[in-house]
């Protein structure tokens, strides 16, 4: 039963991991490959998106609940 229930949570979390996952380090790859003095702006970019996301998140759902963020 426990198991079931284990590959169950692995077959829908494992997809949304990968969507979630992948597209910074392809990205940070592809910026690597094409100028390399562009990496370290690549993770300002990446680093300054999260906080800001992080905060307009709050701020959404401070002020239209909790039901408009997560859906």
């Amino acid at each position: 039963m426990e198991a079931g229930r284990v590959a169950v949570a692995l077959a829908l979390i494992a997809p949304l991991g990968l969507g979630m996952g992948l597209p910074l380090p392809l990205g940070l790859h592809r910026v690597a490959a094409k100028a390399l003095e562009l990496l370290p702006c690549a993770w300002d970019i990446n680093g300054r998106a999260s906080v800001v996301g992080a905060v307009l998140a709050t701020l959404l759902a401070l002020h239209a609940g909790f039901g408009a963020v997560v859906p």
